[in-house]
């Protein structure tokens, strides 16, 4: 008689639960550290703190985000950036853990019962890779990871109908975990404007394949989730219910007009210069490999095809969109491009096309690292004055220099786990070491200017926020406190406005800096008239004029002298007057161009200006920006023109007698072959005492 003797349960026990909860474990810590800042920036100097730290304070102070204050981002922008603030410390991080925690739950879910390699892959590209791609810019672009989540989502709505029941509705505890999927979707649009337009796609697009699948109860989850906890996300930072439907508004205008007005290409020469366009072939190449791959994909019935294609394609053209309309920021499409290969591999596919995807994304990304010229050359101002540009190669050039070779050596070497292991450190057994970091930062940036205590209110133009929240005085910034990013004729206004209000600011700090080779009067120039009427120069040092204001004009006194509609590249005389002269342009894009820049960018347009003295100037316009008015005649190159200009002292002012509009490429047919425009002169301020004391 043969006794056969079954293996013990526990041994089996002993020998692979251990191997089932590295994994986990591993995917928890990366995912964490990845997403939440426990080790936080700090403020500092430089064009990216110059909006983030407003944005932290505003939300702080309780101010509208979408009405007081209005950027491409949301009172979560903290979230994405990981600058530091006191107030707002815990809510950041307790969102940020929440978001966390969620997109941990997807990976996880869509890992299992997959082969571990896919998730190996996914978690080093987490905690390693995407960190380095964006070493050297100002802080991390981590767009790639906001919008790698609604994509997610929408693998996950594949698994979960395929794993229904066989009366084909979900569990309870599927249902469960559904919605605390779908809850992020109600933070990350107010992270960053531009996810409002991804997650509401993707939560039709989910929605209405949940119902396909009758899969009632996810799809009315899909549907609520979201809503509901974008007012508990929104009520959790200070906002009032009526706030959500202008920040609403403001983020689509600011999407509306940003293709337009940040679009730039590089002023490369030789070989550099198709540099852009070799990354944007390849971009389109790696994608299109990526929607074969799943098209074919023989595991998956023709509905889930059509409705992941669909899916991976938004996610590939907003990667596509914030990749290369500045082209600086290529690394977002790149590591977009990286996110579909590795979720794609979530699924089984055949080795060679998983390896040959992935190879060709990690390619494409190292590729990257030798287009740090592209940001160089995007990054710095034009001005004419040597010395004010010195200084701000200075500070554009401060957030490069912020992190000490110990701390690049560290992120490289220990990617975020080494920030998650210095953050937890400081923060538990060394009390108070976030809060003092914070006020050095603060104490730094006042070091580096600082701004006397003017006992009133006070803005500053058109970037340098941190100037004035370092300073002892009252902050009180126009809505669009980036005066390049007043993209729309609506934004612009509303920045005017503000000036010509009872509670103005009393003082304003302004110098020329344009961005991008604008016309130097383009930014916020609807609000030079304001300044002209309310405020007076009383001081002046290298850096700014100091104005204050003195009275309160409501509208300013402007004369129409001409007006007609010319043709692009006709040469157009101006009014002979020695006198400031406004032009209000009209330039429409045609149906073609409408389609380019939903699709990608409009042509850049350029004006040509001929000086009383035969000079010659050449700057980019944008068309947006030039249908609410701007100085045209005198020309203000330098921040001790615009001095000048506002003391009414003509003899030293540069005017100009003719000026030409024209695209960068007429053949294109982006650009109507004619537009519109009014000159209108000004006597109001201190050139109406001018010409009366004459």
């Amino acid at each position: 008689m043969t006794v056969v003797v079954k293996p013990r349960r526990e041994s089996k026990r002993t020998v692979f639960v251990p191997s089932k909860l590295w994994f986990p474990f591993f995917a928890a810590i990366t995912i964490i550290a990845a997403i939440v800042p426990i080790r936080p920036e700090m403020p500092r100097r430089g064009f990216d703190p110059s909006w983030m730290m407003p944005i932290n304070e505003a939300v702080a102070t309780h101010m509208r985000i979408g009405h007081d204050v209005i950027f491409t981002f949301g009172p979560y922008s903290s979230v994405y950036t990981e600058l530091y603030h006191p107030v707002l410390d815990h809510l950041i991080i307790l969102s940020s853990l929440i978001f966390a925690l969620a997109y941990l739950g997807a990976t996880l879910y869509l890992i299992a019962g997959r082969p571990r390699g896919a998730g190996l892959v996914f978690l080093v590209f987490l905690g390693w890779i995407l960190p380095q791609v964006n070493i050297g810019i100002e802080g991390q672009l981590r767009d790639a990871l906001f919008f790698s989540y609604p994509l997610m989502l929408s693998l996950c709505a594949v698994k979960l109908c395929t794993g229904t029941d066989s009366k084909g509705y979900p569990g309870r505890w599927e249902t469960v975990f559904w919605a605390i999927l779908c809850i992020p979707l109600g933070l990350l649009p107010l992270v960053k404007g531009n996810m409002i337009v991804e997650c509401g796609v993707m939560i039709l697009l989910i929605a209405a394949y949940l119902l396909y699948q009758k899969c009632f109860t996810l799809a009315v989850t899909m549907i609520v989730v979201p809503v509901l906890s974008l007012f508990l996300f929104w009520f959790m930072a200070g906002q009032p219910l009526q706030g959500l439907s202008d920040y609403a508004l403001s983020s689509f205008q600011m999407l509306a007009g940003y293709a337009e007005a940040m679009g730039m290409e590089p002023s490369s020469r030789g070989i550099r210069a198709y540099v852009p366009i070799a990354e944007i072939m390849s971009y389109l190449i790696g994608a299109a490999a990526i929607l074969w791959a799943l098209t074919n994909q023989q595991s998956l019935r023709m509905a889930a095809k059509l409705f992941l294609a669909l899916c991976f394609a938004l996610f590939l053209f907003v990667g596509f969109k914030s990749g290369f309309v500045r082209h600086d920021h290529a690394s977002i499409a790149f590591s977009c491009l990286l996110f579909a290969s590795i979720f794609i591999s979530f699924w089984g596919w055949d080795r060679k096309v998983r390896i040959a995807l992935a190879l060709s994304g990690l390619m494409f990304v190292c590729m990257l690292r030798h287009d740090v010229h592209i940001r160089e050359e995007l990054n710095l101002p034009i001005t004419t004055n040597a010395s004010r540009s010195l200084v701000t190669d200075e500070l554009l050039q401060a957030d490069t220099e912020r992190k000490s070779t110990a701390s690049l050596v560290n992120d490289v070497v220990f990617g975020v786990y080494g920030r998650m292991w210095n953050g937890i450190r400081g923060r538990l057994f060394q009390p108070g070491r976030v809060a003092s970091e914070y006020q050095d930062g603060l104490t730094k940036i006042a070091s580096a200017y600082p701004v006397p205590n003017l006992h009133g209110s006070m803005d500053i133009y058109p970037i340098w926020q941190t100037y004035v929240l370092s300073s002892p005085n009252k902050w009180d910034p126009r809505p669009i406190f980036h005066s390049y990013a007043a993209f729309t004729p609506r934004l612009a206004l509303l920045n005017e406005q503000h000036l010509r209000i009872s509670n103005a600011p009393d003082y304003v700090l302004f110098e020329i800096l344009p961005l991008d080779q604008r016309l130097p009067s383009l930014d916020d120039g609807v609000s030079w008239t304001a300044f002209l009427d309310n405020y007076r120069v009383v001081h002046q040092d290298s850096l700014f004029v100091y104005l204050r204001r003195t009275q309160l004009m409501k509208h300013s006194d402007l004369s129409l002298l001409q007006e007609g509609t010319y043709k692009i590249g006709q040469n157009v005389s101006l009014p002979a007057i020695e006198m400031p002269l406004f032009a209000e342009v009209d330039l429409e894009p045609t149906l073609w161009g409408k389609l380019v820049n939903i699709l990608f960018k409009p042509t850049q347009v350029r004006i040509l200006l001929t000086l009383s003295d035969g000079s010659k100037r050449d700057y980019r316009v944008l068309p947006n920006m030039m249908k609410t008015g701007f100085l045209v005649s005198p020309l203000v190159e330098e921040t001790k023109q615009f001095s000048e200009m506002i003391r009414g002292e003509r003899s030293t002012l540069p005017f100009v007698k003719e000026v030409t509009i024209v695209p960068y490429h007429p053949g294109w047919k982006i650009w109507q072959d004619h537009y519109t425009v009014k000159f209108k002169e000004y006597r109001g301020g201190a050139w109406n005492e001018s010409v009366l004391s004459k």
